[in-house]
């Protein structure tokens, strides 16, 4: 999976591939990319370090300051990820299990809504009540909100 967006936009975080050739300064992976199958070419991509800080000559803003920088491949193996890794990808398919039960409000609907389609998601079980779990804070707003509307 990739953990970066590219570019020149041969992928996204989050495009899943296959690995097709690997050695020391070279990675070919294998993307499906509007319903075709193409191979790239990954190179290394390099990541800032930054530290934020109050800025001293605008007060109330934030300034960043780069400390570091280093150099991977963005890729990390997808076998299985987290619900919470997830966070923020999109994915063509996914299988989920809920074996454990959620145990966090919204932790469900971000597992159900990392899929494109509803036919790319697979249950591992059925859903059950004890799954979906919401914050009573979001619930009371929601409910004060379409009174006043």
């Amino acid at each position: 999976m990739f953990v970066k967006n590219d570019l020149q936009k041969q992928f996204v975080n989050g495009t899943i591939g296959i690995i097709s050739e690997l050695n020391y300064d070279r990675i070919m992976v294998r993307i499906q990319d509007d319903g075709s199958e193409k191979t790239i070419e990954v190179d290394r991509q390099e990541w800032e370090i930054l530290k934020y800080e109050l800025d001293k000559e605008k007060p109330g803003h934030i300034s960043t300051k780069v400390v570091g920088t280093f150099k991977q491949y963005p890729l990390k193996l997808a076998w299985a990820i987290t619900i919470h890794k997830s966070q923020g990808k999109t994915f063509d398919r996914v299988i989920i299990d809920l074996g454990g039960g959620a145990f966090e409000s919204g932790q469900t609907y971000v597992a159900l809504s990392r899929c494109r389609t509803l036919e790319g998601i697979i249950l591992k079980q059925p859903l059950r009540s004890r799954d979906i779990i919401v914050d009573e804070r979001i619930a009371a707003y929601y409910e004060q909100v379409r009174y006043l509307s």
